[in-house]
């Protein structure tokens, strides 16, 4: 199910929520941190550090008081992050302090808290905590400390040994047991909050990913596990969702690393977050670069101590934030306002890291907002990426829609808009008229402008139109570009747009529009210099009258502009007759596609005869196909079918497979004639035709110098430049190529003496030379151009003995007609050269 934008607001506002209770539970359950300044002061803490020098517990009880230095006046301050001292905790003066109390040991990174109680000399309590050492309540990870209910008396002393590799600023806080308590359950609700805000996060970047497939998502759900689970560990809070010993191991093992993964994925999630144009290639790679690194970094670390790969991680820290200001400063000049928002993300995420670290390294007084700034920051930078993240979402949902609904290259609507109006307009019953053209010049001429050009002239050309269409009624309006006007020009693909009217329109002031936007259309539009214009021709039909469903006006529409530019004609309109004849194509094509995969096909041989010695010169393949339905379907319309329905290339491959197989059963049975296999223009766009032929030639083992390839001039037209190259690439081969039906097409002498051929072929339509003097003439001067190009004249359609006659005479090489014989089956024909043969092994044809 897609994911419902709607649905995001439930996340944000949870998130928020969730930040408003931690404020409410802060102040409700621990107002101030020094509000029991004077239960401080009945308390001397001192403290000395052994990490050079370990002492035991009897040795500090032993050490005089001049050897301690003064907790309240000179914070400690080791010199390296792995260290380990003894606090030492006394009533100050001689009388008995008889209030409850609790000792709390604030410092998240400690791996060892041992308490011990002394009284007289005695230890009458003794308790291990910390992140190596477990504890009867979940709590007292969270929160190490002790309560004495019954007070405290001047013979007894409380000493407190910690060891750790993590910060050094150790606050020892001495409060009454319900501040204490206050200040625990203030802290587990921060941290539930934190782990509640980062699985919420966690889902709702899930979806979004799954919804969008954008690895920013991807990136930030690593990023904020790492963070909220890194930040889980520091304060214990993996003993209340993890069994102890693996909370113990984690603790031991991964926080550094699990730093490391969070802060990789955190410049990953930037870099695709902000990938905009201003950001150069080069910054990209160095921020991959570094994010590898650091996930490299993150699994060396598991190995080491936390005091060594601790200052490596502030390197790093400084590195990564560096780099991600570098990178917000690339894009703060853009105007989105969810970048906005991520910029604003990383105050209290910046705020929050320095504050925190200056407070357990002593440089700033300890207190619940100092000791949880970086948890803090979290939640806010989490809940203010939610909002942006929210954001980016919106925007990117607008930018898909409009991608999906509109042409890139000019803003302008689609076809997916064209549907959709016409399906709203359909269902209100009203009546349209939809006129869909086509560029003429768009296969040939535009191409060549290149696509920068090319879209900066129809970004001219559709501007000149809508300068017409605008003062025009009824013209629908799909949209509004950036200064509000109206676009009422759908680009359907390159080569064609459209425009839909809504509304009563009669047939005249339709045709009179359509005109007009084809006048329009032909305007010069200049471009880099280059004055340029195009012609169009147009197809359009009307709901109710053309057809009386409106999902299929476009179709209709779209098969009157395939009518009117195949007669050639400036426009058509819908002609139900002709989509009746359209739809019998389509069928005639399915049926086509499936007899060539049947071979239900037949080839017909009609003989080529040498004109002079009467013997038989080879044949030519004629198409013949017998429809179950339709019976006899005529070969020039198989052609013609196959090549508007895209079953051409099928169809010859079929024909010299086939026509290649006989020819060669021919030869092997000694029969060493020609063959001649028509191609037609389409197959010159098949890439694999002349693979094909190869094929198909070394297959049988037919010799290609007995092969001949028939084209026409219209179709070598079609294409000059690829026909050119095919045609020389089987000429090349050895093969022969016959220009078909010469003097009926429309190619240029000047192109024809640049293709490679070997024979030319007179169309029949020239042979009524026995009544004809100005075919006579034609057919004479024809001969004698192929005398003189050195070329073989083949004459078709010879029906008679006079024709035959005046042909000899005029020094025609070949002619194939009625006269020597009809087509036939592939059997009839080598039976009819069997009964040839057994005449006259020269295979002589009689008259």
């Amino acid at each position: 199910m897609p994911f419902k934008f709607k649905h995001t607001y439930f996340f944000v506002i949870f998130a928020w929520l969730a930040i408003v209770l931690v404020g409410f539970s802060y102040s409700i359950f621990y107002v101030g941190d020094r509000s029991n300044a004077d239960l401080v002061e009945h308390f001397s803490i001192k403290y000395i550090d052994d990490t050079t020098n370990p002492l035991t517990i009897e040795q500090v009880h032993n050490l005089p008081d001049s050897v301690f230095a003064n907790d309240k006046q000179e914070m400690h301050k080791p010199d390296s992050l792995d260290f380990s001292m003894w606090y030492k905790i006394k009533v100050d003066g001689d009388e008995r302090f008889n209030r409850a109390f609790s000792i709390t040991v604030d410092n998240p990174t400690l791996d060892l808290i041992h308490f011990n109680a002394h009284y007289d000399g005695k230890v009458v309590f003794d308790k291990k905590l910390g992140d190596q050492h477990t504890a009867q309540y979940g709590n007292e990870h969270v929160s190490p400390q002790i309560s004495l209910f019954g007070g405290m008396s001047p013979e007894s002393t409380i000493y407190i040994r910690i060891k750790t590799n993590g910060a050094p600023a150790t606050p020892i806080l001495i409060e009454p047991i319900e501040t204490s308590q206050f200040r625990t359950s203030a802290q587990l609700i921060l941290l539930g909050s934190l782990f509640g805000i980062g699985v919420i996060m966690i889902i709702y970047n899930y979806f979004m990913y799954r919804g969008v497939g954008d690895l920013s998502y991807l990136h930030y759900i690593i990023y904020v596990a790492g963070a909220v689970i890194a930040i889980s560990m520091i304060n214990g809070f993996t003993f209340f969702i993890l069994p102890t010993d693996v909370a113990q191991w984690a603790n031991k093992y991964l926080i550094i690393p699990v730093h490391f993964v969070a802060l990789a994925f955190a410049i990953r999630f930037a870099i695709s977050f902000l990938r905009f144009e201003t950001v150069k290639p080069w910054f990209v790679r160095i921020g991959q670069n570094l994010s590898n690194f650091l996930l490299v970094i993150s699994f060396v670390s598991i190995a080491l101590p936390e005091g060594t790969m601790l200052p490596m991680y502030f390197l790093c820290v400084a590195l990564g934030y560096s780099y991600a200001v570098v990178l917000m400063l690339m894009v703060l000049k853009t105007k989105l306002i969810w970048v906005r928002y991520y910029l604003m993300s990383w105050i209290p995420l910046l705020a929050g890291a320095l504050i925190s670290i200056a407070t357990y390294n002593g440089d700033l007084p300890y207190n619940f907002f100092t000791k949880n700034a970086s948890l803090l920051g979290v939640m806010l930078e989490v809940c203010i990426m939610a909002v942006a993240l929210l954001d980016r979402f919106r925007a990117n949902q607008i930018d898909r829609d409009y991608r999906v609904n509109h042409d890139l290259a000019t803003g302008l609507p689609n076809q997916i808009l064209l549907e959709s109006a016409i399906k709203n307009a359909g269902h209100a019953d009203q009546p349209m008229a939809l006129m869909v053209f086509e560029i003429t010049q768009s296969k040939d001429v535009i191409p060549s402008l290149g696509t920068e050009t090319a879209n900066r002239f129809f970004s001219g050309l559709f501007k000149n139109i809508h300068s017409y269409t605008r003062e025009m009624k009824n013209v629908y309006s799909f949209a509004r570009d950036e200064s509000g006007k109206a676009l009422q020009i759908v680009r359907i693909d390159e080569s064609r747009f459209a425009l839909l009217f809504v509304g009563n329109n009669d047939a005249d002031s339709l045709r009179d529009k359509l005109l007009m936007i084809q006048n329009a259309a032909a305007t010069v539009v200049e471009v880099d210099g280059l004055a340029m214009s195009v012609s169009t021709v147009a197809g359009w039909a009307t709901f109710p009258e053309d057809t009386t469903e409106s999902e299929k006006l476009l179709s209709t529409t779209m098969q009157a502009l395939v009518v009117g530019r195949k007669l050639d004609q400036k426009w058509a309109r819908y002609d139900e007759q002709r989509s009746v004849d359209i739809q019998q194509k389509f069928r005639l094509a399915a049926d086509l596609q499936t007899a060539i995969e049947d071979d239900d096909l037949d080839l017909y041989h009609q003989p080529q005869i040498d004109m002079e010695t009467r013997r038989v010169h080879g044949s030519e393949l004629l198409l013949r196909w017998i429809h179950p339905v339709e019976g006899f379907i005529s070969p020039d319309y198989i052609v013609e079918i196959a090549e508007e329905m895209g079953v051409i290339h099928q169809l010859t491959e079929w024909v010299i497979n086939k026509g290649l197989e006989q020819h060669s059963k021919l030869y092997k049975l000694g029969f060493e004639t020609n063959v001649s296999i028509n191609i037609s223009g389409k197959d010159f766009n098949d890439n694999g035709l002349v693979a094909h032929i190869l094929t198909t030639t070394a297959k049988y083992g037919v010799d290609p110098s007995t092969v001949t390839f028939e084209v026409t001039e219209s179709a070598t037209a079609e294409d000059p430049k690829h026909a050119k190259q095919v045609l020389t690439e089987l000429y090349d081969q050895g093969f022969k190529i016959a220009i078909d039906d010469f003097g009926t097409g429309y190619s240029s002498l000047d192109y024809l003496s640049q293709l490679p051929f070997h024979e030319l072929k007179i169309d029949k339509c020239f042979m009524d030379i026995d009544v004809s003097e100005r075919n006579k003439t034609i057919t004479e001067v024809t001969l004698l151009l192929a005398k003189k190009l050195g070329v073989t004249a083949v004459a078709e359609g010879i029906e008679n003995k006079e024709v035959a006659e005046i042909l000899q005479e005029f020094g025609c090489p070949v002619g194939q007609g009625y006269l020597f014989s009809k087509p036939k089956p592939f059997i009839e024909h080598m039976r009819w050269l069997q009964e040839l043969y057994k005449k006259d092994r020269s295979l002589l044809v009689e008259l």
